[in-house]
């Protein structure tokens, strides 16, 4: 991989970085409150997705190894939305 695009994807990390904090400190008032956790958790599977597609080279593998990858994701992400609900409403 060459430095250029490497230095590319660190751009795009910092940047979604930034994005975190600054979604941390909005103002969504009272009743909006845990929509903080679904954005701050948005933000962070974008750069997990960067990390594994290029530094994990998860874009070499075959259609079927990202296929469990992609199906992984999704359960896993249902799982912490039920734990969100769960924790939200109580």
């Amino acid at each position: 991989m060459e430095y250029r695009s490497l230095a590319g994807i660190l751009c795009i990390l910092l940047a979604l970085t930034a994005a975190t904090v600054s979604a941390s400190r909005l103002e969504l008032g009272e009743n909006l409150h845990f929509l903080h956790i679904w954005i701050s958790i948005g933000i962070a599977s974008i750069k997990a997705c960067f990390v594994l597609w290029y530094f994990m080279h998860l874009k070499h593998e075959p259609a079927f190894i990202r296929w469990f990858f992609v199906i992984a994701i999704l359960i896993l992400a249902i799982f912490i939305g039920f734990t969100i609900i769960d924790v939200a409403y109580r």
